[in-house]
């Protein structure tokens, strides 16, 4: 009798060890999925076009000569919603004197380093067909800091500077032109 229980209870073990065998690869699965398209670090602006398949992500042709080239910190993400970060320390020392987002429209940006902690004065304005708004006041720090902002086909862009608004008027004129140059 103690025999048949036992071939008896193996087809029952072997269903259970294969039910938690799935189970687990699930579990394992999950994060993975979840993951995917969060917001993730990348080297340069270029790879987070490459690995996120977005090529309309724009960048500036020009920077101030106080801005130091590359970026010192890239996020993207496309889960809850597309959105890229780009921030940038001064030539001299780390901190963060640019920050450039591109958020899917309508959506809030990605919280940056720089950002303005009261406005002065608000400015409409068009600069090659696009409607943007000038910003300008202080930053947290008390340092004076503008803001240029604008909508770019299915995206919000907004550039913070910690610097006088000409620059970021030429900073966006390039995003433009890179953006047509892109373009066949």
């Amino acid at each position: 009798m103690a025999i048949k229980r036992t071939i008896g209870g193996i087809p029952v073990f072997i269903v259970l060890v294969a039910l938690l065998i799935g189970v687990l690869e699930l579990a394992n699965w999950i994060p993975l999925v979840i993951q995917d398209g969060a917001l993730e670090r990348f080297a340069s602006i270029d790879e987070a076009r490459n690995r996120l398949k977005r090529p309309d992500i724009l960048s500036p042709a020009y920077y101030p000569r106080s801005v130091r080239w590359p970026p010192i910190l890239v996020a993207a993400q496309d889960r809850p919603y597309r959105a890229i970060l780009a921030e940038f320390s001064r030539t001299e020392g780390n901190e963060t004197v640019l920050a450039i987002t591109q958020t899917e429209r309508g959506r809030p940006p990605l919280r940056t380093a720089l950002h303005l902690a009261s406005v002065r004065e608000r400015a409409p304005f068009e600069v090659k067909g696009r409607r943007m708004l000038l910003e300008a006041g202080s930053c947290p720090s008390g340092d004076p800091c503008s803001r240029l902002s604008w909508i770019e086909g299915t995206d919000d862009i907004c550039i913070v500077m910690k610097d006088a608004a000409p620059e970021l008027v030429r900073i966006a004129e390039s995003m433009m032109l890179s953006r047509a140059m892109e373009k066949p």
